[in-house]
C-alpha cells in the first residue's frame, strides 16, 4: 500500500513537472537546456509539497489501525468487541482519533485502561456471581500489593483518574496486572451473554453484616469515612486502608455470597 502511494506520488509530480516544462518550452519558442534544470527543480518541489500533504494521514491512518489491533488483543478488549461490538468501537473510536491527532503512545493508553475500567465496573452487577468475585479476587492481590508499597498510590487505584495510572502500575507485577484484565473480560462476557438480576439488599444481608461488624472492630469509627465521597482533606491513606480491607473480607466468604454481595455493592457505586 505505501509503495502503490509513494509510486503514484512520484509519477503525479513527474507528469505535473513535465507539463508545466513542455508548455513553458512551447511558449518560448524554443527548447532550452536551462528547462531540464526547471524540470528537475519542479518534480523535487512537487514531490516534496505532495508528500507532505499525504503521506502523514497515510501514516496516521496505519497507526489508527494497528492501535485499534493491538487494543484487541487485551483481553478486556477483546471480550467487549467479540460480545459488545457496538461498546467497543464507542471506546476505540476516540483512542483512534487521538493516534490521528499525534498523541504518544502513553496518552492514548492513560485514555484507554480508564475507560475499560469504567466500563467493567458497570457491568459487574450483572455479570454471573462467579466472575464478579473472580474480578474483585484479581483487584484484592492487587491493592494488597500497591498498599503495601504506596497508600496514596493505592488510594489513586482505587479512586482512578485520567491521570493517576502511572502512580501504581509501577508498583505491580504484570501477571498481577493479566490476572485483573482476564476477569474484566469474564465481567464482560456474563453480563452480556447472560445478564443477571442486581440482588436486593435483603439477599445479601446476612453476608454483608459480619464483614461491616469485622470492619467496625479493625477501625472503630473510622469506618464512617467509608459513608460518603472523600473529601478535599480525607484521610486518603485510611480509607485506602480500610477499603482494601474491606475488598478482602468480602471475597473470603464463600464464593456464592461472596459474589452475591459484590454484585450488590457494585450497583450501588
Amino acid at each position: 500500500m505505501l509503495l502503490a502511494l509513494m509510486a503514484g506520488l512520484l509519477l503525479g509530480s513527474l507528469l505535473v513537472a513535465w507539463l508545466v516544462c513542455t508548455v513553458a518550452m512551447t511558449e518560448g519558442g524554443q527548447r532550452k537546456g536551462g528547462y531540464v534544470a526547471v524540470f528537475v527543480g519542479l518534480f523535487l518541489v512537487l514531490f516534496v509539497v505532495a508528500s507532505g500533504f499525504v503521506l502523514p494521514p497515510y501514516f496516521a491512518d496505519e497507526n489508527a489501525k494497528k492501535l485499534e489491533q493491538a487494543v484487541a488483543e487485551h483481553p478486556a478488549f477483546a471480550s467487549l468487541k467479540k460480545h459488545d461490538p457496538t461498546a467497543f468501537a464507542s471506546l476505540v473510536t476516540p483512542l483512534k482519533r487521538a493516534v490521528r491527532e499525534g498523541k504518544s503512545r502513553q496518552e492514548v493508553v492513560e485514555m484507554a485502561l480508564p475507560a475499560i475500567s469504567a466500563l467493567v465496573a458497570t457491568r459487574v452487577s450483572q455479570s454471573s456471581d462467579a466472575a464478579a468475585l473472580q474480578f474483585m479476587s484479581a483487584m484484592a492481590d492487587l491493592v494488597t500489593q500497591v498498599q503495601q508499597k504506596d497508600l496514596k498510590a493505592c488510594y489513586d487505584m482505587l479512586h482512578p483518574t485520567a491521570t493517576s495510572q502511572a502512580a501504581w502500575t509501577k508498583h505491580v507485577l504484570p501477571e498481577q496486572l493479566n490476572a485483573v484484565y482476564t476477569a474484566m473480560g469474564e465481567v464482560i462476557r456474563s453480563s452480556t451473554v447472560e445478564p443477571q438480576a442486581i440482588p436486593y439488599e435483603t439477599d445479601v444481608k446476612a453476608s454483608l453484616d459480619p464483614v461491616v461488624a469485622e470492619l467496625i472492630r479493625l477501625y472503630g469509627t473510622d469506618v464512617l469515612m467509608l459513608l460518603g465521597p472523600p473529601g478535599a482533606k480525607a484521610d486518603k491513606e485510611r480509607i485506602c486502608q480500610m477499603e482494601a480491607a474491606f475488598i478482602r473480607l468480602a471475597t473470603r466468604l464463600p464464593p456464592d455470597e461472596a459474589g452475591r454481595l459484590i454484585r450488590f455493592l457494585r450497583s450501588k457505586a
